[in-house]
């Protein structure tokens, strides 16, 4: 199962995957969550880990970053305030 999601490169993919597995099992999931702090912390963990808020982080900051470029802010203000590379605010012109 981890190796399976591993394999998956996209945060949508790792989404639709996770959602997946959630579904399945979404009663064990919710009373787990809601039962324990250590599940709640493990959960944390591992999504800090394997990078899964970096990823949300980074596709929050591309819609501020779109939402910006189209109320025509400078794109060095875009960059500054999303922390950005160059190359990815240009490519949402």
């Amino acid at each position: 199962m981890a190796e399976a999601y591993k394999k998956l490169k996209s945060f949508e993919k790792k989404n639709v995957y996770l959602d997946r597995l959630i579904q399945a099992n979404q009663d064990a999931f919710e009373e787990a969550m809601t039962m324990s702090n250590v599940a709640k912390e493990l959960f944390f963990k591992v999504a800090e880990r394997d990078g899964w808020l970096a990823d949300r982080d980074f596709e929050n900051a591309k819609t501020t970053a779109r939402k910006m470029l189209l109320l025509g802010r400078p794109i060095e203000e875009v960059i500054e305030v999303t922390e950005l590379p160059r190359e990815t605010v240009i490519s949402l012109v």
